[in-house]
């Protein structure tokens, strides 16, 4: 009897080893499948370079006017230091790059201390200089910096060399409390990029807890969505000069179910191209369609797949033409390769 009840043991064993065998597989499977979901390689890289900032974690094109040159503007998680890069868009090449530091006119500005030695003023120095995850310039150069870590928004005015705004985001959901977040708040997935409009709203990107697009605005205000009309230009600013002002979600769009193992990690525009937003986890890049407030889920025009060597692609712009972009990696050694122009060989459909 007891040899028998050992084979049933042994057989029920290997039974129970064939299935949890055939689970993991199943699970590595769709895991494959939304991978190609996602769709296959899509870029050709044509050119790297460097702009020598520390953990590049936003871009922005911007033409000046008054010089009629191009440039990619920067910033980084580790510093206040903004790049300011000449870029030749018909070459893709980095012409030369400056510097603007602007954390004495922060801490001028807002900090309580300054003090080296109290570690209390380093705490604060630091949480107000650093963890920035978005960049905007409008046409008067202002430029618009997210805080991740803080979720607020500064705005430095290049003419008078000083900050003009802090926009306060209240929170990143319509519901008071993110139950999804871990301890109900993750200061590492709030904000990730951001476009600036000119009826005073502020589109943001959610990176996780859920991975989702926020429209900003005063409270009490309705949504009003994106299209072309909304954007700021020299005749359109953004409308409002208080010195501080408190935003909340006024309509949250989120990304597909199928998108739900995807983060969100910078938003871009061009007239050419439309709104895009990157995914650093899937690396790819995705163009939206119209965004509305009849919709609550992100539909995409195209999709533009990164190629598995770039694992660290945290900013991006759209060059002049449709399915080319300029895109930059997150590396901690500025002296590193970390821009990747590329042009997409083929479109996909809805991912």
């Amino acid at each position: 009897m007891g040899k028998k009840f050992s084979s049933r043991q042994l057989s029920l064993a290997v039974i129970f080893f064939l299935l949890a065998l055939i689970v993991f597989i199943s699970f590595l499977s769709s895991e494959d499948r939304k991978r190609d979901d996602l769709g296959q390689q899509a870029f050709s890289d044509e050119s790297n370079g460097n702009i020598p900032l520390s953990e590049i974690s936003g871009s922005y094109l911007f033409h000046d006017k008054q010089d009629n040159k191009d440039y990619v503007y920067t910033i980084g998680d580790a510093s206040s230091e903004i790049a300011m890069s000449g870029i030749d868009l018909e070459k893709k090449e980095i012409i030369s790059t400056t510097f603007l530091d602007i954390k004495e006119k922060i801490l001028n500005k807002l900090g309580m201390c300054h003090s080296k030695h109290v570690k209390s003023c380093r705490d604060i120095e630091k949480l107000l200089t650093t963890q920035w995850e978005g960049i905007y310039v409008d046409p008067k150069k202002k430029i618009f910096l997210l805080n991740e870590a803080l979720a607020t928004i500064l705005v430095y005015d290049q003419e008078i060399e000083d900050i003009a705004q802090v926009i306060n985001l209240d929170r990143f959901t319509i519901e008071r409390t993110n139950k999804e977040a871990p301890n109900n708040l993750d200061e590492n997935s709030l904000g990730e990029g951001l476009l600036p409009l000119n009826n005073g709203h502020i589109l943001v990107l959610k990176e996780n807890f859920p991975p989702s697009l926020v429209e900003f605005g005063i409270k009490g205000e309705n949504s009003e969505g994106f299209n072309e009309s909304l954007l700021i230009d020299e005749n359109k600013p953004f409308p409002s000069k208080k010195f501080r002002l408190e935003m909340e979600p006024l309509y949250v769009w989120s990304l597909p179910s199928s998108m739900n193992h995807c983060d969100l990690s910078e938003l871009a525009y061009s007239k050419e191209g439309g709104l895009n937003i990157l995914s650093q986890k899937c690396q790819i890049i995705l163009e939206l369609k119209e965004l509305t407030t009849e919709i609550k889920t992100l539909e995409f025009k195209n999709f533009y797949r990164l190629p598995p060597k770039i694992t660290e692609a945290e900013a991006f712009i759209l060059l002049p033409g449709h399915g080319e972009f300029l895109i930059f990696e997150d590396k901690k050694n500025s002296g590193d390769k970390n821009i990747h122009f590329f042009s997409s060989k083929k479109q996909g459909k809805n991912p």
